[in-house]
């Protein structure tokens, strides 16, 4: 069965992720998706093994220091956050979604290194929801998430927490328009939420 989900706060966190809102949801698992992206001119799919990033998010040994094992101990074992990737990698290699801008395109304006970057706060906040639109509909399409994960565990219409990890790290203050308020810095991956528009994952 389809189902679809809007992104009204769509986190980016590798360590930080927003609690469920009420008491019943701060129980049991919740799942969390990740989203892989690169820019055009990136030829090569991001370096790091997928197994690196799947024990920083998913490792739920004993001595573990991952994000399941934080959210584990800091909710007396009660909260079970589990991670799921999107485009499912391949082995140990990461696949990714390829944006149809350059590295380039999201960053301030230079004549010499970037004359096609934005020259203003509105035009950067449209590129930068922009590629997050774009990949999320590109997992629509291609990927998509199975319609037996459960992505709204408090069950508000909304997606509980998705992660985008970007090849690079060049987006700055990662503000962009659609429905709830916040910012963030996207080199340390820590938290993003946006106002204004909107974009949505279905499940098949």
């Amino acid at each position: 069965m389809r189902r679809t989900f809007l992104l009204l706060n769509m986190i980016l966190a590798l360590v930080l992720i927003a609690a469920p809102k009420n008491a019943i949801a701060q129980q049991g698992t919740m799942n969390n998706i990740v989203i892989f992206i690169r820019f055009s001119d990136d030829t090569n799919e991001i370096g790091t093994p997928f197994s690196t990033i799947d024990n920083m998010l998913n490792d739920s040994s004993a001595t573990s220091t991952s994000m399941y094992s934080y959210f584990k101990q800091v909710s007396y074992n009660k909260l079970h956050v589990v991670t799921h990737y999107f485009p499912n990698p391949e082995g140990d290699t990461v696949i990714s979604y390829q944006d149809i801008y350059p590295h380039s395109y999201y960053v301030p304006y230079n004549s010499t290194i970037a004359p096609n970057g934005y020259m203003t706060d509105i035009e950067r906040w449209s590129r930068e929801f922009g590629l997050l639109e774009r990949a999320v509909n590109w997992v629509n399409a291609n990927s998509p998430v199975p319609g037996t994960l459960d992505l709204d565990k408090d069950n508000d219409g909304n997606v509980d927490n998705i992660v985008f990890i970007v090849k690079g790290g060049i987006l700055r203050d990662f503000a962009v328009t659609t429905t709830s308020s916040g910012r963030t810095s996207v080199p340390s991956m820590t938290e993003w939420c946006t106002w204004g528009a909107s974009a949505y994952i279905t499940t098949m």
